[in-house]
């Protein structure tokens, strides 16, 4: 059997313990099928060469995993790379996606109020904006200024803020 290691006597300690070390980094880098927080630390990881070499993309890859099974931190983490550029090519239908996958696990995660979900919310607004969406971004922008209304308060800078965006929707839309 060809794939089967050479054993390592037990009695031999520098062996064993340098294949029990061995074996567990392998297993530390290797995806998870069943834990996706696992697969965007490791993904992570293959970013930046922390501890593993280079892979950009075994980690887009395996942040990508973890962002399709739930996990929102992946999610944000894609909408950034991809609506920055940073570490894969700029493409803003690619952010709206991840963006949009991002803005429906806070919601369900920690609810549609929670500051986080607003600003994921009304960063999916300005990327839609940048795609020329402007119908699109006027419905994200509607619904950030209404949660932004009700939590903040009508006076709150933020909320002003998401109103002149909803302005300029609105003159984008040519009414």
């Amino acid at each position: 059997y060809e794939d089967i290691p050479p054993c390592v006597d037990p009695r031999d300690e520098e062996a064993f313990r340098q294949r029990l070390l061995d074996t567990l980094a392998r297993i530390a880098v290797s995806g998870s099928e069943k834990d996706p927080e696992h697969n965007f630390l490791i993904g992570l990881a293959y970013l930046d060469g922390i501890d593993v070499e280079t892979d950009r993309e075994r980690g887009l890859a395996l942040i990508s995993q973890a962002a399709e099974a739930g996990l929102s931190s992946a999610a944000i983490k894609l909408y950034d790379m991809y609506n920055s550029g940073c570490g894969v090519q700029l493409n803003y239908h690619k952010a709206a996606y991840w963006g949009e996958k991002a803005a429906a696990l806070y919601i369900k995660h920690f609810g549609s109020q929670d500051p986080a979900t607003l600003i994921c919310l009304a960063a999916v607004a300005v990327t839609h904006d940048k795609l020329g969406n402007y119908a699109k971004a006027l419905d994200f922008n509607t619904k950030v200024y209404e949660l932004r209304r009700h939590v903040l308060g009508p006076e709150h800078p933020d909320t002003l803020s998401t109103l002149n965006n909803i302005a300029l929707n609105y003159d984008n839309l040519g009414d």
